[in-house]
């Protein structure tokens, strides 16, 4: 989810990109994609500025798989000018068949890493991906 976008960003997206081409999309599609499922349904400008895109990338990213089925637009009962978006049952599809090559990916990177390394990593994404959460609040 949002530890593993957090990762990839600062991998410079490489890790998307390539589970993201292997499924038949872009890399920003493929951002996208694997942040809705790993975090649930989330406005488009909430999402930019999560995983660093800029709104025009992201709204064509919603566009693209919005044209491809895997997302919808969905209503907030809170908010009527708030467009989130989540995944259908088909970008659900999607994300759960590009998952395991996310996994395979983490495993190979990891690998390199002692026990007391992987350790140190995860907490500081987990502390990362809960910071970014809070980004441009002050």
């Amino acid at each position: 989810g949002g530890a593993v976008c957090v990762a990839a960003g600062l991998m410079g997206g490489g890790v998307v990109e390539g589970v993201a081409s292997a499924g038949g999309v872009g890399c920003n599609e493929g951002r996208v994609l694997m942040w809705l499922g790993g975090e649930g349904q989330m406005a488009g400008h909430e999402m930019g500025e999560l995983i660093g895109m800029q709104p025009m990338n992201v709204s064509r990213a919603l566009a693209a798989l919005a044209a491809r089925g895997w997302v919808e637009q969905v209503p907030d009962a809170g908010n009527r000018r708030r467009k989130p978006h989540q995944l259908s049952a088909a970008g659900a599809t999607a994300y759960a068949e590009m998952t395991p090559q996310l996994a395979d990916v983490a495993s190979f990177l990891f690998a390199g890493l002692n026990d007391r390394e992987r350790e140190s990593l995860s907490k500081v994404m987990t502390k990362l991906g809960r910071r970014i959460r809070h980004w441009g609040e002050n």
